[in-house]
């Protein structure tokens, strides 16, 4: 197996709380027996415990190849919903009657093959930023086949992505003044040689369709490169105000296979003036080209592929700089746990700030709930993702180990510097596997944080609590082969 490459990235921890009943009943694929060109959806039915409680999120996951022998290949579909419970600080009567919920999520990409659908349900407690961990969850799945072509020819469907997990409806987000960044995703059932597009950018608030190109002192691309599959490739764009046109290929005659995955990344500067709130991205004149020099034609969808843009301000930014990463963190711990300093560290200007779930105090609850935001939304550059100083030096340990035929380990050794805090880092998963867990040995004296939405490009953050010893950090990594990566 190739060595695994870490990046940048954040801390988690975990309480418990009492259990929930909500239940996620079935899922159905629509139609019972569809073809490789039809619209597929799958449509998810469950309970609530009352009326009171809150569907307040239904997300398809991505499609993954799975390791399989035989002539069919076969694949993995996910779903995840999560149930809110009401407020606790809301006075109203909850009836103790099940609430049926369903919610139906069309397939982008869907080709020839066998397919293993699961949802799963999870119900957090009620938090102001929905931010709050599963006390319970539930499953169901079934299977179903997708047959060959029916209309005759292939097709292709380009997506935007968050570069690393989508939350809710972003795609991509940062503060006024930052750079953030956007991944464009190819799913293609035949070769591709070559791609030209445009990608333009409008405010939803002000047109409804796009009209002419948003200014660039919004939203201005400044740079497009190439990723994943095209890594290699050759990358010609030029910029109009906010609109980007491209053109990804390849001067050796090299060919993207057919899969699903992000191929281009987009930079965008946004501007100190912006306006808070989603901007919409759209694809322009899209031309796919086979390697024989024909057009692949799009593949049919129920809705035009829209990516939303989402600026705003950094998250628990406690030193006021415009930035959100563990050097906050480690002043929000500080802030947590008190002391003979603690109104030198934590003034009233800070402690306003760092409330991340408005109960009034400020605790380690906060610190899980400003972790899991900055993991989430990725708002910033990190220019200094190292709390402390001194050198820190990061490396695994050995080469990676599989310990069953699609699950394997890895061990991250981190030498720690002089007054050592915490440290924001990135792993890269290699083509064929994703990244399902990031965790340090029990009784650790560290607060280990990971997002594996995306499980070929997880986030980590690493904590010190107080005074503990900063010795060596050793992670345990754990995943797993998913293909199609």
């Amino acid at each position: 197996m190739r060595a695994w490459v870490p990046t940048l990235a954040l801390t988690l921890a975990c309480f418990q709380v009492t259990p929930a009943s909500a239940t996620v009943q079935s899922i159905q694929v629509m139609p019972a027996s569809p073809g490789a060109c039809d619209s597929v959806a799958l449509v998810v039915k469950g309970v609530m415990p009352s009326p009171c409680h809150t569907l307040i999120e239904a997300r398809l996951g991505r499609l993954h190849l799975l390791p399989t022998m035989g002539p069919i290949p076969g694949y993995e579909i996910g779903v995840r919903l999560v149930v809110q419970e009401p407020s606790p600080v809301i006075e109203a009567v909850c009836p103790a009657v099940l609430q049926p919920y369903e919610r139906t999520l069309y397939l982008p990409h869907h080709p020839f093959g066998s397919y293993q659908a699961v949802a799963t349900e999870y119900v957090v407690p009620y938090w102001p930023d929905s931010s709050a961990f599963p006390i319970d969850s539930s499953t169901v799945g079934t299977t179903f086949g997708v047959g060959p072509d029916s209309c005759g020819a292939s097709c292709y469907l380009l997506d935007f992505r968050h570069p690393f997990t989508r939350i809710g409806p972003c795609d991509a987000g940062g503060a006024p003044g930052d750079t953030a960044c956007v991944e464009i995703a190819l799913g293609n059932r035949e070769p591709v040689a070559g791609i030209q597009s445009t990608v333009l950018v409008f405010d939803p608030r002000v047109d409804l369709i796009p009209g002419g190109p948003l200014p660039g002192s919004v939203l201005r691309p400044v740079r497009v490169r190439a990723i994943g599959r095209a890594d290699g490739f050759q990358v010609a764009w030029t910029v109009d105000e906010s609109t980007v046109k491209f053109m990804l290929y390849s001067d050796r005659l090299a060919v993207l296979p057919e899969g699903d995955g992000p191929v281009l990344r987009v930079c965008y500067a946004i501007g100190h003036d912006t306006a808070p709130g989603p901007y919409y991205l759209r694809f322009g004149e899209t031309v796919v080209a086979s390697p024989r020099g024909s057009a692949i034609e799009p593949c049919p969808t129920f809705a035009e592929v829209v990516g939303r843009f989402c600026v705003g301000e950094p998250p628990c930014d406690l030193d006021g700089n415009g930035r959100s990463n563990v050097l906050d963190i480690i002043r929000l711990v500080r802030c947590a746990l008190g002391g003979p300093d603690s109104t030198e560290v934590c003034p009233d200007s800070v402690a306003a700030r760092a409330d991340c779930n408005g109960d009034g105090a400020i605790d380690i609850r906060d610190v899980i709930c400003c972790v899991r935001k900055m993991l989430a939304f990725g708002f910033g550059t990190l220019e200094n993702p190292t709390a402390g100083t001194g050198t820190v030096r990061v490396a695994f340990r050995g080469p990676a180990e599989w310990v069953s035929a699609t699950e394997g380990r890895a061990e991250l050794d981190i030498d720690p510097g002089v007054d050592f805090g915490g440290i924001e880092l990135g792993i890269q998963a290699p083509p064929g596997t994703g990244i399902t867990n990031v965790a340090a040995p029990p009784g650790s004296a560290y607060h280990v944080g990971f997002d594996g939405t995306d499980p070929r490009s997880a986030r980590v953050m690493i904590v010190r609590l107080g005074d503990a010893p900063s010795g060596p950090i050793r992670l345990q990594v754990e995943f797993r082969a998913i293909g199609g990566v």
